[in-house]
């Protein structure tokens, strides 16, 4: 298993005593095979810019009476939003998880620095 390209900073070796030329990097590769995608990108004041891609839908084969039900006609749930294929959400870390400002007595999102991350399934 090896992480995507595009997430960078990591890297993987593989070599072998008997074959020094022939094994090196592992190489990963750009994942654009996906049901889902999240990208997260968290900045130093406790927000997060959330990108969510979805491509699990082939939109023009849904029956279009199936976006006229009501649960289908709020964000991110519209025809619109599904053709789009993605949308993007800011939220602060409070936001993320309610109540735990109140009971982490360690302070540890002031511990939680800037960070990003990518996961796809």
């Amino acid at each position: 298993m090896v992480p995507p390209k595009e997430s960078g900073g990591f890297e993987i070796f593989l070599y072998s005593s008997l074959m020094p030329q022939k094994y090196g990097e592992v190489f990963g590769s750009v994942c654009d095979d996906y049901d889902y995608k999240i990208t997260a990108i968290a900045d130093e004041h406790q927000n997060v810019k959330i990108k969510i891609s979805r491509r699990e839908y082939e939109v023009a084969l849904i029956p279009p009476e199936f976006f006229r039900r009501p649960a289908m006609q709020e964000f991110p749930y519209t025809k619109a939003d599904f053709e789009n294929e993605s949308w993007e959400i800011e939220k602060s870390f409070n936001q993320l998880m309610p109540g735990f400002a109140e009971i982490d007595e360690d302070d540890v999102f002031n511990d939680i620095g800037i960070f990003d991350f990518s996961f796809t399934t």
